[in-house]
């Protein structure tokens, strides 16, 4: 059963080809554009049997959803973060701050930037600091900390 919630959720829908003038009479918040071979739909929807309920219009055509994504501020910040339970067991046996963020450090080579970057936030939000933490060291400072 579908919860009913209090305010519209918005999602970006990308199709392939382009369907705008198939779509212009379905019903509801819609905004269709549609160019070089791609329709992008941004619908505001009060709850998920309203988004099924779009969706299945979508099959009813044959039109080929690409991407779906839910956009807003609460879709991207998740209330309990994902390092949040990991960080709290480090503190509590005794790894300071500075050890944690150092690990992201040394991580840095083996996983790639891209991989630290992403988890950077989570990691300086479970810390309780602003994100990119300001506080670690480059390698080559790290090393001179040691020396």
């Amino acid at each position: 059963m579908a919860m009913r919630s209090d305010t519209s959720r918005r999602y970006r829908i990308i199709l392939r080809d382009e369907c705008g003038d198939l779509l212009a009479g379905l019903p509801g918040e819609l905004s269709i554009m549609s160019s070089s071979g791609w329709t992008c739909i941004l619908a505001s929807v009060r709850d998920d049997s309203e988004l099924y309920g779009l969706l299945e219009r979508f099959q009813e055509f044959a039109l080929h959803i690409v991407s779906l994504s839910e956009l807003g501020a609460d879709v991207l910040r998740p209330r309990s973060g994902p390092y949040d339970d990991l960080i709290a067991t480090a503190l509590d046996h005794g790894v300071s701050p500075d050890e944690i963020e150092g690990v992201l450090v040394a991580l840095l080579p083996v996983v790639g930037p891209a991989r630290v970057i992403g988890a950077a936030s989570s990691v300086c939000e479970a810390l309780g600091r602003e994100a990119g933490c300001g506080t670690v060291a480059s390698p080559a400072e790290q090393v001179d900390k040691q020396v």
